[in-house]
């Protein structure tokens, strides 16, 4: 089916950059980050920055078969040396980047996240709180949900991470199905999981290299959650666990979209990527005589589907 969304070139971007001095241009792996990084823009009154998902942009056909992810990198490669510094930020998650680096060289248009994923911005204790109490009516959870929850969520970063270090490519299955709640507190029975992990995906051979693996990358975690997290399983398992233990049904889609609503524009300020994307896009608003700023966080955008979780 044909594109409907007509793709920005490369070359247009460049050109844009050269014409337009004020002009700030952010580009993210999807639609939820274009969300959150627009809301923040429109509170910060960043009016000269236009943020964008990344499959507005046309890539080179090579990166095709791969994430979005890559596809911002390959961007920030694309374009670094090619405008003004600061004029254009390529923002994606910093997943495994400590251990298995995706950016070959130090490139100044490209920005990861300070945590792991952009869910490690939801991890906060006030806005967990105010989520479970006042949105889903789960408050007797609030207490202790980063203690109940957190060690599955890392559990299933370090099963990843340590494929990923292997470079094996595979498959994630969902790991609801290998999970349980005993006596009010979640678990998860990560050695079936770890075989029907590797099992769909024909690598159940190697199920001592992987087991060895995650053994040596265990100690290399930090004891802060939010940099050991991976967005889909912080989503799959809260939307699992509230079903369980409060009886609340509603698809990690949904629920994304709850959380954003609880972000507070002062809970983002100190990070870096927020504060480096603000302070980029004050460096160019002094718009130099006879230079018409055209761009606004608030200019119409293509439509597209709900925001839920879709970034990969």
């Amino acid at each position: 089916m044909t594109n409907l969304i007509p793709r920005r070139e490369v070359e247009e971007i460049v050109a844009c950059h050269a014409l337009e001095a004020t002009l700030v241009d952010v580009f993210v792996e999807g639609y939820s980050d274009e969300c959150i990084l627009r809301w923040y823009c429109v509170q910060r009154g960043l009016k000269n920055v236009q943020v964008y998902g990344i499959e507005t942009v046309d890539i080179s056909s090579s990166m095709a078969l791969f994430g979005n992810r890559q596809r911002v990198i390959e961007l920030a490669a694309t374009l670094g040396g090619r405008v003004t510094p600061g004029k254009v930020s390529c923002v994606c998650d910093l997943d495994f980047e400590q251990w298995v680096p995706s950016a070959k060289i130090s490139l100044g248009t490209l920005v990861f996240t300070d945590f792991a994923c952009m869910e490690g911005y939801f991890i906060e204790q006030s806005l967990l709180e105010k989520f479970l109490i006042m949105v889903v009516g789960a408050g007797d959870l609030a207490p202790t949900f980063l203690q109940d929850l957190g060690p599955l969520i890392m559990e299933c970063f370090l099963i990843r991470l340590a494929h990923a270090v292997l470079g094996w490519d595979l498959c994630w299955i969902s790991p609801e199905r290998c999970c349980e709640v005993k006596n009010g507190l979640p678990s998860l029975d990560r050695s079936e999981f770890i075989k029907r992990l590797l099992q769909k995906n024909g690598h159940i051979k190697d199920l001592e290299c992987l087991e060895r693996k995650i053994g040596e990358l265990r100690p290399t975690l930090g004891s802060d959650p939010r940099h050991s997290i991976h967005g889909h399983d912080f989503m799959d398992l809260l939307a699992w666990f509230l079903k369980k233990r409060a009886s609340v049904s509603h698809s990690s889609d949904v629920l994304y979209r709850m959380l954003m609503g609880c972000v507070r524009e002062e809970g983002l300020v100190p990070f870096s990527l927020f504060s480096t994307l603000e302070d980029r896009a004050k460096q160019f608003a002094r718009c130099p005589s006879g230079v018409t700023a055209t761009h606004s966080g608030l200019m119409p955008q293509p439509k597209r589907s709900s925001p839920g979780r879709v970034d990969t």
